[in-house]
């Protein structure tokens, strides 16, 4: 982006002004990194699929 400048941000022909724009709205549509934090800690019960896997412990 720094190095084309506006042109990167703004012409659909580059995949960097693409990429661009997909991970500035990935950061705003988010939210900030504490409620993703929490997001991802209430998917992380005893009984979700990947928690033993995680933890280390078998699932019961």
């Amino acid at each position: 982006m720094h190095i084309f400048g506006g042109a990167g941000y703004l012409v659909d022909e580059t995949t960097l002004g693409k990429w661009w724009r997909d991970m500035k709205l990935a950061r705003v549509g988010g939210g900030t990194d504490e409620v993703l934090w929490e997001l991802v800690a209430a998917g992380m019960t005893p009984d979700h699929d990947g928690y033993a896997a995680v933890v280390g412990a078998s699932k019961a």
